[in-house]
């Protein structure tokens, strides 16, 4: 993978990563609760927990965003969240993302989105149209398709802010850490 001239927009988002066993049995369950025909699991490498998409963003911004996410991360502590059941987004009957709902933690995670919102709005990025929702995507609807009422046990610790490159490719996106701080530490 060649790195992106520096004109070249980058496709950004910051988020949480969860640990390679989690991810793999988190994809693992959603395969034997979801069916094939109508929705596209997840792969394991791509699962994170999205905080702020930013979508196309011009390479020249990179290093503000890398010192935003290195503070918002500092001024955090680690926390434990849990997800509990599968839900359809934007509606169960008529989803087009199957997704886990985190409960315990959603506080948290909704403090640590609006950290680095309140960071990234003082660099002039502009807010997100849609309010932040808690949530671990772990599936995409071919069409709009239900998605059935499931329990869905995990349990994870936010420990570390990741700044990720999404690059779109077949047979799924990579995604490449930019930049990853641990919750409550300077940077060295």
């Amino acid at each position: 993978m060649s790195a992106p001239a520096p004109s070249s927009p980058l496709r950004l988002f910051y988020g949480l990563d969860l640990p390679e066993d989690f991810r793999r049995e988190m994809c693992r369950l959603a395969a034997l609760r979801l069916s094939a025909a109508d929705w596209r699991v997840a792969h394991p490498d791509t699962l994170h927990v999205t905080l702020r998409f930013l979508g196309d963003t011009p390479a020249d911004r990179l290093p503000d965003l890398l010192a935003a996410g290195a503070e918002v991360a500092a001024a955090a502590a680690p926390f434990p969240y849990a997800c509990a059941r599968l839900i359809g987004l934007p509606h169960p009957r008529r989803a087009r993302v199957a997704a886990l709902a985190i409960s315990e933690g959603a506080e948290k995670l909704e403090q640590l989105a609006a950290a680095l919102n309140e960071r990234l709005a003082r660099l002039g990025v502009p807010p997100e149209g849609r309010p932040f929702r808690p949530h671990l995507t772990l599936a995409r609807a071919r069409d709009l398709a239900a998605v059935p009422a499931a329990a869905m046990e995990a349990h994870a610790t936010a420990d570390a802010l990741v700044l990720w490159q999404s690059e779109l490719a077949r047979p799924h996106a990579v995604h490449r850490p930019l930049g990853r701080w641990p919750l409550g530490r300077t940077a060295e």
